[in-house]
């Protein structure tokens, strides 16, 4: 992630510009029935509609597949894992099953594991709680250590225990023996902080700890060994807590990279593959594709969605993924500060934005778990104190991206719907087309009427369920009522999300 003084001020910008009409109260939400038994109700379309007060949606789910075969979501173990890993048993089960456990939990099936870098000692202190990962060779001349960071190889494999199957392998910046300024933090500049003649000892460092993770059971399908390369805000300075693990290499240098990570797995006779550039922007992504050699190990691109708008420039959209070819396209990291319904509406046309106007094939979250300025699924002071009695409080970012993820699952299909300026949508068929799923994002400041239609997925009468997370709901199941051939009027709230599931 960008660093937090670079960052800080523009994610505010970014959750504030998606809210522009705050000044008004938001319609209350409808509160879930506590009725024990039979379907519940979902509101329906009153007769007469005032469209001047409110946002009214034909949203007809199309045919047209955005992308094929969803992978799944996920989230990166640095930094939060190496803490949580090194808790008690009762912690790390509560975390792990919070994130990775399918019926208790958001079921996510997807991690990017760290390569650490380290820091020295003498610099340690500038970095924040535990953002120096341990390195996995702490000098030159000292053995590879692959145990040193025990803490996120315990939560690794309890996420798989808990059914994650895609793992990626990523470092944010080599070893700071390695470097050129002798600091993982960066240059005092900011400038390139690799050698072009240390590029093979980097990708040799990078192969070995992919080799020794497949051989101990751990399939990693793919290594990233750059991230946000050309974000410029690398900087090896001297504020206490604020530092983090970064390496810039210049654009017309990543080729080298590529050539030298593609050679040492060859060498190693791996079968990982290649992820690029993890750029911080779409066109910061779509700058570095344009320079990229043809690299056939180079089979993925990771892109981080950080400073984006509500909507993407469709030129801009189109030469990226004109770029990006036949290879997969992951948002492999994306966060923002707030756990209230403000930042959670923010997470959730993010998570919309990606899926339908970049199609991206997978969705990762930054840090599921994290202690600063608010940021994370779940947010606490990572200390052990704070989860001894169980997990802290949870706000609603986890609540808005389980309207997600525990119903567009793996290998599910993202189709075609329409949409309006306030009510934001996604849907999505599994590959028997057993059911439907929609998630309307309604950021406006009035409630929205929308007339479903689904019948090109779901021709017969049946039931439709649907959850919602709103400023006083968090994921609550609303109910379920009868349709007709995939043809339902429903109401959704003010400033809220709502998940509607077909059953075929």
């Amino acid at each position: 992630m960008p660093t937090t003084q670079h960052l800080w001020p523009r994610a505010l910008a970014h959750v504030n510009k998606f809210h522009g009409h705050f000044d008004d109260e938001p319609v209350s939400p409808s509160q879930a029935s506590d009725a024990p038994t039979g379907p519940l109700p979902l509101p329906a379309i009153p007769e007469q509609v005032h469209l001047e007060r409110r946002d009214q949606l034909s949203l007809v789910v199309s045919q047209n597949v955005l992308v094929q075969s969803f992978e799944g979501w996920g989230t990166s173990l640095a930094w939060w894992a190496s803490f949580a890993g090194q808790q008690n048993m009762n912690v790390q089960t509560n975390l792990l099953d919070a994130f990775f456990n399918v019926n208790s939990g958001l079921g996510f099936n997807i991690v990017r594991y760290n390569i650490g870098a380290g820091a020295r000692q003498d610099e340690l202190q500038y970095y924040g709680n535990y953002r120096a990962m341990p390195a996995w060779q702490a000098a030159s001349n000292v053995a590879m250590d692959p145990t040193a960071d025990i803490g996120q190889l315990n939560i690794l494999r309890g996420a798989m225990a808990r059914g994650v199957n895609i793992i990626e392998a990523f470092a944010n910046s080599p070893p700071p023996w390695m470097t050129i300024s002798g600091s993982s933090m960066g240059q005092p500049d900011g400038s390139d902080n690799l050698s072009p003649a240390r590029y093979a000892e980097y990708a040799n460092y990078m192969a070995r700890a992919v080799q020794w993770l497949n051989s101990q059971g751990v399939p990693v399908r793919t290594v990233a060994a750059m991230n946000e390369p050309s974000a410029g805000w690398w900087l090896q300075h001297k504020d206490s807590n604020k530092s983090q693990e970064g390496c810039a290499i210049n654009r017309a240098n990543h080729n080298g990279i590529y050539q030298a990570m593609s050679l040492a797995l060859q060498r190693f006779g791996s079968t990982t593959v290649i992820s690029a550039a993890d750029e911080n922007s779409l066109t910061a992504a779509s700058d570095s594709l344009k320079l990229m050699g043809n690299f056939p190990r180079v089979q993925q691109i990771n892109i981080h969605g950080y400073f984006a708008t509500i909507d993407f420039d469709t030129n801009l959209v189109n030469e990226f993924r004109a770029r990006v070819g036949n290879r997969r396209l992951w948002m492999s990291e994306f966060g923002l500060p707030g756990q209230d319904m403000t930042s959670g509406i923010a997470l959730a046309l993010s998570i919309v934005r990606d899926l339908v106007q970049l199609r991206v094939q997978a969705w990762v979250y930054w840090q599921a778990l994290d202690e600063g300025d608010e940021w994370g699924l779940i947010n606490a002071p990572l200390a052990s104190t704070h989860f001894e009695n169980g997990l802290p409080q949870i706000g609603k970012q986890y609540w808005v991206i389980a309207q997600f993820c525990k119903h567009i699952r793996p290998g599910w299909s993202i189709v075609g719907t329409t949409a309006t300026a306030d009510l934001r949508t996604v849907a999505a068929v599994p590959p028997n087309r057993s059911s439907l799923v929609i998630v309307v994002v309604n950021k406006g400041s009035n409630d929205g009427f929308i007339s479903l239609d689904g019948s090109a997925h779901v021709p017969t009468q049946g039931f439709v369920s649907g959850w919602r997370t709103s400023f006083s709901e968090d994921y609550v199941q609303i109910g379920s009522v009868r349709h007709e051939g995939g043809k339902l009027n429903v109401q959704v709230p003010a400033l809220s999300v709502t998940t509607y599931q077909y059953l075929v």
